[in-house]
């Protein structure tokens, strides 16, 4: 039976090494919570007048040699379940961000790396640099912690990773990082409400990063200067199965996204004459221009999602879809204003936000006086009451 020993100090160096010599055929899973090898034992300042590197780099050395046991680093031991006179453990392993297929171990990286997060050995009062090298690891290693920023972002954007691109002048590749996990860069640089903004930590010096703008910069800057370069290609579909997407707003395009490049084939159905639901239809011109919007609904198509618009599903069209795909997703949008829950609020002449946004965009007359009174102080507000003057 298989031995698992938790921990990355020197007694668990020696627990594991002592288990492979004992076990004969057996394998022995060692698990350590750091990419590093040592733990404490390693920032000792001496051990029986050694450095701890001194005792250490020969057990390091002798697990990466040994076949039988496989070092798990990075690593947390999740759940423990007794099972078949032994145990079933469930193990969570963050990367260590290094394409060792590629590392050559030249320490480059190490020499340029700008990030020094608080070294958790020393109970955080220093950095250290994030990358950890083979002297210390049993391989190349970059420790990232999420930043507040990300941890904010509704879907996780790299902020740091594609502000850092932007800083070195990589503005593909920093646009490039944005689109793994959204496909609407230019949108979101226009109209996000930037909650990552708020929990910057440079606005404790003086001022947030301006993300939403660096967003929307690169997206405008490829798409002008990269303009063929980045052309979708037609992802085939390899699952075998079917996916509706009923609404064709930001939540529906971007699961028709996600959907197709894993490989399903996917059907967007839009009740509108318009793609792109409330970005197209509750957005004004001068806040979301057009022209990005469609671009960035192009790509979507481009990658081989198809979009029916003007088709509205009933309750016999949803029972057919159910039928005929393997899996529906709703996303049919918040397109109904809120009420004030007052008398007059139904009488002629007056209009609730979103139908008279979805109006102007739609490019029909919107039935207004000489004078109008906006209610209310939010985006839709703000937005109804720039429209009126226009």
């Amino acid at each position: 039976m298989s031995v698992l020993v938790i921990g990355g100090g020197y007694a668990g160096l020696k627990a594991a090494l002592d288990c492979a010599a004992t076990n004969g055929d057996e394998e022995v899973f060692f698990v350590l919570r750091t990419p590093n090898i040592g733990g404490l034992f390693s920032k000792l300042h001496l051990v029986e007048g050694k450095h701890p590197s001194e005792i250490l780099s020969p057990l390091i050395e002798q697990i990466k040699e040994n076949e039988k046991i496989h070092a798990l680093t990075n690593a947390v031991v999740e759940r423990v379940k007794e099972e078949d006179h032994g145990f079933k453990v469930s193990i969570l392993r963050k990367p260590i961000r290094i394409d060792e297929t590629k590392c050559d171990s030249c320490g480059e990286c190490w020499k340029i790396c700008p990030v020094r997060p608080p070294d958790r050995c020393n109970e955080w009062l220093i950095n250290r640099n994030a990358i950890y090298t083979p002297e210390e690891a049993l391989s190349y290693a970059i420790e990232r912690e999420t930043p507040f920023c990300q941890a904010t972002c509704p879907v996780s954007l790299d902020i740091r990773g594609y502000a850092g691109l932007i800083a070195d002048g990589k503005f593909k590749e920093a646009y490039e990082l944005i689109r793994e996990k959204v496909p609407f860069p230019g949108v979101l640089g226009r109209v996000c409400t930037h909650p990552c903004e708020e929990m910057c930590k440079r606005g404790l010096i003086d001022g947030p990063i301006s993300i939403a703008k660096l967003k929307r910069f690169v997206a405008d800057y490829v798409y002008e200067n990269y303009g063929n370069e980045i052309e979708p290609e037609p992802v085939p579909s390899t699952k075998g199965k079917k996916v509706a997407v009923i609404g064709s707003g930001p939540a529906g395009l971007t699961a028709a996204y996600d959907l197709k490049i894993y490989g399903y084939d996917v059907t967007v159905f839009e009740k509108l004459p318009v793609v792109g639901g409330m970005m197209a239809t509750g957005i004004p011109k001068y806040r979301l221009p057009r022209a990005t919007l469609e671009r960035e609904i192009e790509f979507v198509r481009g990658i081989g999602v198809e979009i029916k618009t003007n088709v509205e599903v009933d309750e016999d069209m949803f029972a057919e879809l159910r039928k005929t795909y393997d899996a529906v997703f709703i996303s049919v949008g918040a397109h109904v204003s809120g009420k004030l829950g007052i008398p007059g609020e139904d009488l002629e002449g007056v209009i609730p936000g979103i139908d008279f946004l979805r109006e102007v965009n739609l490019g029909k007359e919107a039935k207004i006086g000489k004078r109008v009174v906006v209610v209310g102080g939010g985006n839709v507000a703000i937005d109804a009451a720039r429209s009126v003057l226009r």
